[in-house]
């Protein structure tokens, strides 16, 4: 799961917001309204442009020329989290309101989501950058459609206050800030851990250890003792699983219909995925009744 925080998917944002909607409503180009895909906000599932274009411009007072009129966060579950809730669209938006309570709530000021103006838009399609591994190495083009699920979600926020007095903004320095002109503040390292640990609650994911973003954190930016921590850790739960794994195999070749014991040509094992184990029925229908073998 990545959940990243920038200025604008296009055209910078200290100024209108109309270039970044535009921008995020190109997958609707050559289609009929009824295949588009509109934006949506906490309580509505269809906002047209414009209106999404009014409320992000609308009560700048006080905000300096060159400063961020609103920001854009982007959600991008990986394409086991996406298999995992069937691409669902509309777990997909239930999830993004459930994120964008979280946002309000981590800004220590009492915030609910209804208390920031924002509104999100589903895409399916992502691209290559110039700057990607794979262009630089002359294995794709720049522009190509990138392979597999790639379904997405952007949201932009306004960064005053649905009070249109109140500014904020996620990438303040401030954390937690109790003295100062400044109260509350925004940590991003846990605003991220928070989202992820709510899409696995929410939808009973049940996420390997190099999928989390401490993981991935640590192994990219953290100092040598951090990686080291993590990849110690990664390698206890390996083994762990792996003995919950000889375990189960053991109990399945002792515990048969009618005490009857298998047959050693008749024990198949088949490694589906990391982790998990299925055991074939056993030939002459013989029903299996003992424990489940999926981790």
């Amino acid at each position: 799961m990545v959940v990243d925080i920038t200025d604008s998917p296009k055209g910078g944002n200290t100024g209108s917001s109309a270039t970044a909607v535009q921008y995020l409503s190109k997958e609707n180009e050559g289609k009929e309204p009824k295949d588009m895909e509109f934006f949506f906000s906490q309580n509505e599932n269809h906002v047209i442009n414009e209106e999404v274009v009014g409320q992000l411009d609308a009560s700048r007072r006080g905000i300096k020329s060159k400063e961020a009129k609103f920001f854009n966060l982007t959600i991008a579950p990986s394409q086991k989290e996406l298999k995992h809730i069937g691409n669902d669209r509309e777990k997909l938006m239930e999830y993004a309101r459930g994120v964008m309570e979280i946002y309000a709530d981590n800004f220590g000021k009492g915030l609910k989501s209804e208390d920031i103006v924002w509104y999100a838009k589903i895409e399916k399609e992502r691209t290559y950058k110039g700057t990607e591994k794979e262009v630089r190495e002359g294995k794709v083009k720049r522009g190509e459609k990138k392979a597999g699920d790639q379904t997405h979600i952007h949201v932009l926020i306004r960064r005053k206050g649905a009070d249109k007095k109140t500014l904020l903004s996620p990438l303040t320095n401030h954390k937690n800030t109790v003295k100062g002109k400044i109260k509350g503040g925004f940590d991003r390292t846990a605003f991220k851990i928070k989202c992820e640990k709510h899409f696995d609650k929410e939808y009973s994911y049940k996420r390997e250890i190099t999928e989390t973003f401490e993981y991935v954190n640590a192994i990219k930016n953290g100092t040598e003792e951090d990686r080291m921590y993590w990849l110690n850790l990664e390698r206890k739960l390996d083994k762990e699983k792996k003995k919950s794994i000889d375990k189960i195999k053991q109990a399945a070749n002792l515990t048969l219909n009618k005490g009857q014991k298998l047959n050693k040509e008749d024990q198949v094992f088949d490694k589906s995925e990391k982790g998990k184990y299925n055991l074939e029925e056993p030939i002459e229908n013989k029903k299996w009744k003992g424990p489940s073998l999926s981790l």
